[in-house]
């Protein structure tokens, strides 16, 4: 059985339907399951994200823990100048 999936409706109704039917006359012993949807299909595995979300997550995470609290960071950069 070959797996597809095909993103747009309307082209699957008018070009790929048809066109499976004929494949089907010639090639009877091939099995085909066709799916069609409009959903964004990403090629990544959705292992592969959750592994790299959680890697940026880390991160991102270990950038916040190194950031000074709000009060630090205005005494050391934001500071105002004595008057003379």
């Amino acid at each position: 059985m070959k797996k597809m999936t095909f993103p747009a409706l309307a082209a699957a109704a008018f070009f790929v339907a048809p066109a499976l039917a004929a494949f089907g006359d010639r090639h009877p012993e091939v099995t085909v399951d066709l799916w069609v949807t409009n959903r964004m299909v990403d090629l990544v595995a959705e292992s592969d994200l959750m592994r790299l979300d959680d890697s940026v997550r880390g991160v991102i995470a270990s950038c916040v823990a190194a950031m000074p609290e709000h009060e630090a960071f205005i005494e050391r950069c934001c500071k105002a100048s004595a008057a003379a």
